[in-house]
């Protein structure tokens, strides 16, 4: 990303992965961060916090004047939710973004896409790079959309677009983590960290959809060509750090 320190703006800072992110990559870069609410933690002096609802029109433009690179990590997540609570966070707030993130400059832009893309594969194999997408709910519909969206404004613009498709996010030891099928999907915290750092930092690319689980014995998504061009190396594996593996 060149010999400067990138700025980063960070949506969906007050997120699980959001927190987790900054809390591991602060001091690394500078941050922009912004959420619909209030941080529960503190910030390095350097960086700052903007609370904005950025589905906005006209709300972003002066988040992503100041950006380098923009992890939008902002969404509405709950896969039971109706189109009604999806449309703002995840269709209009994402497409307002990209659009704002052309207009300025943006370098690259790495978005929170998820597992739910691929959710109607068998359970029982790796989903393979190429697939067609396969949802099985509204949410997983729009990040299809998102993950669309992107490529759109890749083949069109200047920026540099990563899709991250983000498995199962638990802490450590989480009860979540319930039966072999979560175990597969799981991608734990420093995973994720280190997979949202290489699609920030990796070269060359113009547009590319990257699988997120962790080193997992078996494994939801295949991760062969996500290693290959982003260099992720995922180090934990769920089938040895959590006990529900064989329900």
């Amino acid at each position: 990303m060149g010999s400067e320190t990138p700025k980063v703006l960070l949506t969906g800072a007050a997120g699980h992965i959001g927190r987790t992110f900054y809390e591991a990559a602060r001091g690394h870069y500078r941050f922009v961060l912004t959420d619909l609410l209030q941080l529960d933690y503190d910030i390095e002096h350097e960086d700052t916090y903007i609370q904005v609802d950025l589905s906005k029109p006209g709300a972003a433009e002066s988040l992503t004047d100041q950006a380098d690179v923009i992890v939008h990590m902002a969404a509405e997540a709950d896969e039971t939710s109706g189109f009604e609570d999806l449309l703002a966070p995840n269709i209009v707030m994402t497409t307002l973004l990209l659009d704002a993130a052309a207009a300025s400059g943006v370098s690259r832009v790495v978005y929170a896409s998820s597992l739910h893309t691929v959710h109607g594969y068998p359970d029982d194999r790796p989903v393979a790079d190429g697939l067609p997408v396969s949802p099985l709910n509204l949410y997983g519909a729009t990040k299809c959309y998102g993950e669309a969206l992107c490529a759109c404004y890749a083949d069109t613009t200047d920026l540099s677009i990563i899709a991250l498709r983000i498995g199962h996010f638990e802490e450590y030891g989480s009860a979540a983590i319930t039966n072999a099928f979560d175990c597969s999907a799981w991608i734990s915290p420093r995973d994720i960290v280190q997979f949202i750092t290489c699609a920030i930092e990796a070269p060359d690319i113009k547009y590319f959809i990257a699988h997120g689980v962790s080193n997992n014995r078996v494994k939801r998504l295949d991760l062969a060509e996500t290693r290959r061009v982003l260099g992720y190396e995922p180090e934990d594996d769920a089938f040895e750090l959590f006990d529900v593996w064989r329900s």
